[in-house]
């Protein structure tokens, strides 16, 4: 190794011009000139062989040669210029430098005024074709298509009178096709890579036919490869160059597990030219990089008392991990290997650091996607960061991963089978972009999902489906639901329940028939989620095309399928049956009575076991099925008729099931989350006796025995350190203690504790109802509200878009119908859009969870008080007219719903 280094440092030691650098000016131009191509050519003759160049060599040939380059740009254009520009750019391409936008243009001049004729100037050609391979390079990562399509239409024609270098130019061509999920091209291209070539380049075929999943080729080339190796007479240096990049292709798409040992580069892993060792150091450097990382803001609040303003400390280093990170990414790209999953993770901090290298994120992003790891993906590719993509380059991966989606068979090897990717992540992705294009491409991707959902794959992941559309619902609308009806009516698959998802639909008349008896048949089904996908229908069917002479089949096949005395369903709350036929003679008042009456509340905990089970959804639907069904809630459904009695059971049940459960809250060890599961279902149940005890109070049910077991339960929340402010808010209700309970509300308010919103809002949702049935106005609560309103601009983003979230579920009392308060909305949600539509987009996904929030809380409200036949405000109707202002698809789809 000793020996190795001093080679390096004898020849860099033999370098011209030592002591110059970037400020320094050059007296005679030609001896310079001359001086730098005789040491181009002993550094290019040095290097060449090698697969990538040892750190330190690197580090020092890059610095160098990256100034002399610059010198030479700003120099004369001449022929001979041009080759010591042809050797430099080969050097600095195999030391991983960048080429940016600035020397691009000039060496896009060179371009232009060489005009070579075909056949003649070999030489000059040779040069030129460096120039184009370093452009062309470039073009590709930084995702200029038109500019990578002219340079390398000219190198198709260079290389008829260069054929040493087809190769490289195929290899070059490949990449771009894979970087385009063009599975069928790529290996087209592949195919034409000669047989003959050196070893590097069979190792990197190899490697190409590994990307595009054709591992028999691959390993075929890779046993050619090993057995030429081995007798071969090479230096050590270059030994471990070749075996360590034959090494690393043959462990490409986990074959780590399974080394053989003609394949095995341990001899010589210590060698520092060890093509694999070098890939490690440079992954782990960059790991250190970013895990010591101060370069990020530090932001610091000053020492001095009472001064707000904070310092912002920024500390050098961001440019260097910036060259860091290209060097990584060109180092894997130079290789012709797509990730390895343990370089995935840095790969993703690589990308994110580069990405505004260039307007265009697609070849960066393709480079994320076809790391073919789910977990990568979704570090990589969320909302906001898909937000600040070009819509062009959103538009071409969608493209172009639906062609690839086309090529596979969607029965079978599903979570197997890669075509540069796999099925399973191209839905993924797929998903994700979708949502920010057009209506036509969401129904081309539902189109896609439609044919995977029918798949007979025995490992196909229907969850996968369901996570998709929970995705991209929120595009959906009246057009597509019109234009897919087909889809969602016969086609999809009956489990996912498509129809569900859509609220408004135009059927054709010589479809309605159809839809309707497809329905009715799956409504009938035994099997619970071809019944649930055939009422999802019907209910799209009946709210949107009513037709009357199906009523008795339709009333007939919800009937006669019942638990509970309820019809059954596993998606659906019992109040949707209001919706849909039912026999005239039905009581669903007297139905939901009988529901609660009896124990619905999964336990956890059995003979002092813990299950893994429903529990916490059980207590949330019961939650939200008693709010909806009783005289609280202003859900348009029949109301419960309560009593003594059936108060007295619910709380009875409620009691046994939290001293049940109480355990888990104890849990020293939280490994599972049972105990945080355990606490959330405690103060959804706090929340459920604080509605009760309203419910009793205002029909007057409150009596000892009712307290008593109210007591009860709240001693027991208190001992498990449940939060309970709703049901101390309703007790102050009670007494007519307003002032102290909506102070209450403003506490939690100000401390800005996101866990305790939804007690507190259901505590407000009580006072609302109660100050309703009094029609009494407090001026105290008003002013509160009003207040609190107003102030929702000026809280954190993260807290904002929670209230946001909680306000939704009061904001269309008819408390809030006054003036006063659409203006007071108005006003609050109108500054709130301006800010966070300021402060969308890219690093900042919360701006756009608040933005959807508030214009969901305007559309609710603005739509209650149109269906109350309230009058609107000007100041309200301007907010309405300013958020529907909007090319958000999202936030526009909401005005619809």
């Amino acid at each position: 190794m000793l020996e190795e280094l001093q080679k390096d440092v004898e020849l860099f030691d033999e370098r011209p011009y030592p002591k110059m650098d970037r400020h320094s000016e050059v007296d005679n131009f030609n001896e310079y000139i001359k001086k730098i191509d005789e040491y181009s050519k002993k550094v290019h003759q040095e290097i060449k062989p090698f697969v990538l160049l040892p750190e330190e060599k690197r580090k020092k040939y890059a610095d160098y040669f990256e100034m002399h380059f610059k010198n030479i740009l700003k120099a004369d254009r001449t022929a001979f210029n041009l080759g010591v520009l042809g050797l430099i750019i080969n050097i600095l391409r195999k030391c991983l430098v960048v080429l940016d936008d600035f020397r691009a243009e000039v060496l896009e001049k060179y371009l232009s005024e060489f005009s070579i004729k075909m056949g003649e100037g070999a030489i000059e050609l040779s040069n030129l074709f460096e120039i184009k391979m370093y452009l062309a390079e470039m073009y590709r990562i930084d995702g200029k298509a038109e500019e990578y399509n002219r340079i390398t239409n000219g190198l198709k024609e260079d290389v008829t009178f260069l054929p040493d270098r087809n190769d490289e130019f195929l290899f070059e061509i490949a990449k771009n096709a894979i970087a385009h999920f063009k599975y069928e091209e790529a290996k087209d291209i592949v195919s034409k890579i000669s047989e003959n070539s050196s070893l590097e380049d069979q190792i990197r075929k190899a490697g190409f036919w590994k990307q595009l999943s054709e591992n028999q080729k691959a390993e075929s080339i890779l046993n050619h490869c090993s057995a030429d190796l081995a007798q071969m007479k090479l230096s050590i240096e270059l030994f471990a160059s070749l075996s360590g990049y034959l090494n690393l292709c043959y462990r490409y798409d986990n074959n780590a597990g399974r080394m053989v040992e003609k394949f095995s580069d341990d001899g010589c892993y210590d060698n520092r030219h060890n093509t694999r060792r070098i890939i490690i150091e440079l992954q782990e450097e960059l790991s250190q990089r970013y895990f010591n990382e101060i370069i990020e803001d530090n932001k610091v609040i000053p020492f001095n008392l009472n001064t707000q303003k904070t310092i912002t400390y920024k500390f050098g280093g961001e440019n260097l991990l910036y060259v860091r990170s290209f060097n990584f990414i060109l180092a894997i790209d130079r290789l012709g290997l797509s990730i390895f999953n343990e370089q995935a993770q840095i790969l993703t901090k690589a990308v994110e650091k580069i990405i505004a290298s260039s307007p265009s994120a697609f070849w960066k992003t393709s480079l994320i996607i076809r790391t073919n790891n789910e977990k990568i993906i979704d570090q990589y590719m969320t909302r906001d960061m898909i937000q600040s993509f070009r819509r062009d380059d959103i538009k071409l991966i969608f493209e172009e991963l639906m062609d690839l989606g086309q090529l596979f068979d969607f029965d079978k090897n599903y979570n197997y089978e890669k075509r540069i990717i796999g099925q399973k992540n191209i839905g993924d992705c797929l998903s994700r972009l979708c949502i920010f294009l057009s209506d036509d491409d969401i129904i081309k991707y539902i189109g896609y999902l439609s044919k995977l959902s029918q798949s007979e794959d025995l490992f196909f992941s229907k969850s996968d489906i369901k996570k998709n559309i929970r995705r991209i619902f929120t595009r959906f609308n009246s057009n597509i639901a019109t234009k897919i009806q087909n889809i969602i009516f016969e086609e999809f698959g009956s489990e996912f329940h498509l129809a569900r998802y859509f609220e408004s639909i135009e059927i054709n008349d010589d479809k309605k028939a159809t839809y309707y008896n497809s329905a009715i048949i799956k409504t009938k089904n035994e099997d619970i989620t071809k019944r649930d996908c055939g009422v999802s229908e019907l209910l799209l069917l009946w709210k949107n095309q009513r037709e009357d002479n199906y009523r008795e089949k339709i009333q007939e096949a919800i009937w006669s399928q019942k638990k509970d005395d309820l019809p059954r369903t596993e998606i659906y709350y019992p109040f949707v049956w209001e919706k849909l036929p039912y026999p005239s003679n039905m009581n669903f008042s007297k139905l939901y009575y009988d529901y609660f009456e009896k124990d619905h509340l999964v336990r956890s905990v059995a003979d002092g076991k813990i299950i893994g089970n429903n529990s916490h959804n059980s207590v949330l639907d019961f939650l939200n099925l008693y709010f909806s069904v009783s005289e609280i809630s202003f859900r348009n459904c029949s109301k419960i008729k309560i009593d003594a009695s059936l108060n007295q059971k619910m709380l009875c049940n409620l009691y046994d099931f939290i001293d049940n459960e109480k355990s888990l809250t104890s849990r020293e060890n939280d490994i599972f989350g049972e105990k945080k599961e355990a606490q959330d279902k405690f103060e959804l149940i706090s929340e459920l006796v604080a509605l009760i005890y309203c419910n009793a109070f205002e029909n007057k049910l409150v009596n000892h025995s009712f307290k008593h077991q109210i007591e009860k339960i709240q001693r027991l929340l208190e001992s498990c350190k449940i939060n309970i402010d709703a049901l101390l808010m309703v007790k102050d209700i009670e007494k007519e203690m307003y002032q102290r309970c909506i102070e209450r509300f403003e506490n939690v308010i100000t401390l800005k504790d996101n866990e305790k919103y939804s007690g507190i809002f259901t505590g407000l949702q009580c006072l609302l109802f109660h100050l309703e049935l009094k029609n009494e106005q407090i001026s105290q609560v008003d002013d509160s509200l009003i207040s609190f309103i107003g102030a929702i601009k000026y809280f954190n983003i993260e807290h904002a878009k929670s209230i946001w979230v909680n306000f939704s579920y009061i904001v269309c009392r008819k408390y809030f119908e006054k003036e006063k308060f659409q203006n007071s909305i108005g006003k609050s949600i109108q500054t709130c859009l301006e800010m966070y539509r300021q402060s969308e987009g890219f690093e900042n996904r919360h701006f756009l969870d608040g933005l959807y929030n508030c214009t969901t809380v305007l559309k609710l409200y603005y739509s209650q008080l149109l269906k109350n036949n309230i009058s609107i405000t000007e100041i309200l109707e301007g907010c309405v007219a300013e958020a529907k202002r909007t090319e958000n698809k999202e936030l526009q789809n909401i005005w619809e719903l």
